[in-house]
């Protein structure tokens, strides 16, 4: 497990806005069928969502560049 991960996990408050997506890639599944995503939000506001998609668009762009 990434320790950076539990750290900022660690780091939130019980009131913080947050919007949290772990995608979980299971080998055992379906080929085409083999990943597991999930939603957590709490009290993030509606409005931030299209930004922040963007954003998490551009940190897996990144991210697929760095593992090429």
């Amino acid at each position: 497990m990434n320790k950076n991960l539990l750290k900022k996990i660690k780091g939130i408050k019980q009131d913080d806005p947050f919007l949290i997506t772990v995608t979980i890639f299971n080998k055992k599944k379906t080929p085409g069928k083999d990943m597991d995503t999930f939603l957590f939000i709490n009290n993030f506001p509606y409005v931030e969502f299209n930004g922040t998609k963007k954003i998490i668009n551009k940190l897996i762009d990144e991210a697929k560049e760095k593992n090429r």
